[in-house]
């Protein structure tokens, strides 16, 4: 057996959708596949590297693109090959993000094969909805720890299996550099990208504002695909603003989605619901919250009728979410709970960690865990698809 690394430098393999995931397969990949450099994945990997850990990725989508867009022939080719990466790699720290293809049995046989191997798992999207509630729980069979960014009492059911904590999307200046605050000229005063879901419809918030505060110059994209801003297109728009809407499918336990990060970090002053939680994290004179579109526009027009004054808060906001939100602390706070260690001194979020006694009687969906086998056998809710 591999006697184990120095605690100050270990290996990770970090398993998850790349930049270039979407679609499955075609030439579309290789001629588009930078659009999202400033995706999740990337930063956490950096904040790794960072913080002097060696950092192998695999994208399990790529499989599927192998396999000419087959979920049934990606998923087989996915879990033999990440058997074989960790056969070879022999990683301290498996990490697992939004991983589909891979079956719950091809974790714990890596666990088998690397005893002193830890499986940490990272879900990014929100737990308030049943499919997102019953794929964190499927991600997180065999896992030694799971992370997600909701938190709170959400987040605090899902402790049955394994401890779970809350992280915030993570702020890496390697890639939030627009430094928006530092832009002398602008051409919007609001800037907001989101998509249309058919659940929440965001947009109504946003038109709401537009009529009550005409006056304002909109930076306004993603209501269809045409207007949707990736890549280097989105820091620019970014850079030419001065407020972003942190508007999400829903608000509460401190979720947010990456947007957050990506405004926060490039330098807008950020307006989010004062019911997203993160008030106790951040002052009045760093961020913008509210509770109404009244309360919003009013917020806005006051923060922007100065121009000093907003750039000193978005200033200030970013300096604070560099220090608590940032790459390499979110690492290594993964890090240190997934090998059983304290949390960094710096985390703010030490009452975001879960365990079974934190659980209540909460009826939870079921775990379809038992629909996957082992991955010599095609995993079957997969081979469903």
């Amino acid at each position: 057996m591999r006697t184990h690394r120095a605690k100050s430098s270990k290996r990770v393999l970090i398993v998850g959708p790349t930049p270039s995931f979407k679609p499955s397969y075609g030439p579309w990949v290789s001629r588009r596949s930078g659009l999202m450099f400033y995706c999740f994945g990337y930063r956490l990997a950096n904040g790794f590297v960072r913080n002097g850990h060696f950092v192998l990725t695999m994208n399990d989508r790529d499989s599927r693109k192998m396999m000419l867009g087959s979920s049934r022939l990606g998923a087989w080719h996915a879990n033999r090959h990440l058997l074989l990466l960790a056969n070879e790699l022999q990683p301290d720290l498996l990490l697992l993000h939004h991983s589909d293809l891979i079956a719950p049995d091809t974790v714990l046989r890596v666990k088998e094969m690397l005893p002193d191997c830890r499986v940490a798992v990272v879900y990014y999207d929100d737990l308030f909805h049943p499919g997102s509630a019953q794929r964190f729980r499927r991600f997180l069979t065999g896992a030694d720890f799971g992370f997600a960014t909701t938190g709170g009492r959400t987040l605090a059911q899902f402790a049955d299996g394994c401890p779970v904590a809350f992280i915030p999307n993570p702020v890496d200046l390697s890639i939030d550099n627009a430094s928006a605050f530092c832009v002398p000229h602008k051409s919007a005063d609001v800037f907001c990208a989101i998509g249309i879901n058919s659940a929440t419809n965001r947009w109504d918030l946003v038109d709401r504002l537009t009529l009550l505060k005409p006056n304002l110059r909109y930076a306004l994209y993603g209501r269809d695909k045409k207007s949707r801003l990736l890549g280097d297109a989105y820091y620019r728009a970014i850079k030419q603003s001065k407020v972003g809407l942190n508007l999400n499918r829903r608000d509460g336990d401190l979720y947010a989605s990456d947007r957050m990060a990506q405004y926060l970090g490039n330098g807008l002053l950020l307006a989010t619901p004062r019911r997203s939680g993160f008030e106790a994290y951040f002052d009045d004179d760093e961020m913008i919250f509210f509770d109404d579109v009244t309360e919003l526009g009013e917020k806005i027009e006051w923060a922007i009728g100065d121009d000093r004054r907003w750039r000193r808060m978005a200033e200030r906001a970013r300096s604070k979410a560099t220090r608590t939100m940032g790459a390499d602390l979110v690492a290594e706070f993964i890090m240190r709970m997934a090998f059983g260690e304290d949390a960094p001194q710096e985390w703010q979020f030490s009452s975001e960690i879960f365990g079974p006694e934190d659980m209540n009687v909460v009826s939870l969906p079921a775990s379809p865990a038992a629909a996957f086998t082992a991955p010599d056998n095609l995993p079957a809710a997969v081979a469903a698809k």
